[in-house]
């Protein structure tokens, strides 16, 4: 074998180990964050349903985005927990009405693109807070009691 098939033959079972050393790695890591993830989902579901008996629609959506200004994109054991307590909160809070009136469908393509906007309109950065998964609960919220 010439000088250059054994570097490449090491160079590619290098590659190799350090691959299967990150997908180890990675494995270890979503094992344990998501134990955390449900952790806090379970607490912020409780929160949320208890909340929720003591204001409306709205006021589930104002306790959500005021928990999300702190939030960032990458935070995402955070962001899944305040979708939770926001979910929660709808579920058992008043009714409002015209809450649904203008939300697109769960299924629709222009979700993203109206989470975004209501975003912006209550002055929140969608990438720089956690403010999209407050309006994501609202389209399943409204999604699921048409």
């Amino acid at each position: 074998m010439t000088t250059t098939g054994k570097v490449l033959l090491i160079g590619g079972g290098v590659l190799v180990l350090l691959a299967v050393i990150c997908v180890v790695a990675f494995a270890a890591w979503f094992v344990h964050t998501a134990k955390d993830l449900n952790k806090e989902a379970d607490a912020k579901a409780a929160e949320g349903r208890s909340y929720g008996k003591t204001t409306d629609l709205r006021g589930c959506l104002d306790e959500g985005l005021r928990r999300a200004k702190t939030m960032r994109a990458i935070d995402i054991t955070a962001m899944v927990a305040n979708e939770t307590f926001v979910e929660r909160c709808l579920e058992n809070s008043r009714a409002v009405d015209g809450f649904c009136k203008g939300v697109p469908s769960f299924w629709s393509p222009k979700d993203n693109e109206w989470a975004n906007g209501q975003c912006e309109e209550v002055n929140m950065s969608p990438m720089g807070t956690g403010c999209t998964v407050v309006f994501k609960a609202q389209i399943k919220y409204c999604y699921e009691h048409k």
